[in-house]
């Protein structure tokens, strides 16, 4: 039995357990999720391999190392386009805000910090392929972290972190908004169907 069809099964068994548990459970559970997992899926087992997509000149592919929260990432840089081969960049997500690791007051995770931390690395981990986007306003924070949107196999890691209620979003400064307009329409995913910040 090779890995695809081990996936396979095991993607399918979460999808019917999520399934038998919304019919039980009168909360419901993000259907995004599935729905990420089952595009990514389907590319697997189709096992035509995609052409590399061009880049414009505000993107690059970097390949993940760690995540200091959910919308907080460091990469290194691999492609020859930007900067030097293996350069370590620090990655803040535009446009959203995730709970903080480290809260000002208590010292400690402040509520679905660590679920949005974990599923940055979750998604970041699995992907094929990561593609950064700067925007055409500021660059970089006052911390010198890139600021840029992230694409795994294509789909936006921002766009599921809002779908899933774990980011908000946030930080709305013009002219970088490329994307403002689709991240709010996921936020109000989340926010009618209650679920992460939203409960």
């Amino acid at each position: 039995m090779n890995w695809k069809r081990i996936l396979t099964i095991s993607l399918l068994t979460l999808s019917l357990a999520a399934c038998e548990a919304d019919q039980t459970s009168p909360k419901k559970e993000p259907s995004v999720i599935y729905e990420v997992n089952e595009q990514m899926m389907a590319k697997l087992e189709s096992g035509v391999v995609e052409e590399a997509p061009i880049l414009e000149s505000n993107q690059e592919k970097v390949k993940f190392l760690w995540a200091s929260d959910g919308d907080t990432a460091v990469f290194e840089r691999i492609g020859k386009s930007k900067g030097s081969i293996g350069e370590q960049i620090k990655v803040r997500f535009l446009l959203i805000d995730s709970a903080e690791m480290k809260d000002k007051k208590t010292g400690k995770p402040q509520p679905f910090a660590e679920a949005a931390k974990a599923r940055t690395t979750e998604l970041l981990q699995s992907a094929n392929e990561i593609i950064i986007e700067t925007d055409e306003g500021d660059h970089y924070d006052k911390y010198q972290r890139l600021l840029a949107y992230i694409f795994v196999d294509g789909v936006s890691v921002q766009e599921i972190l809002l779908k899933e209620g774990l980011a908000k979003v946030a930080y709305v400064f013009p002219p970088n908004i490329r994307y403002l307009d689709q991240f709010k329409e996921a936020e109000k995913i989340a926010i009618n169907e209650g679920v992460g910040l939203w409960k």
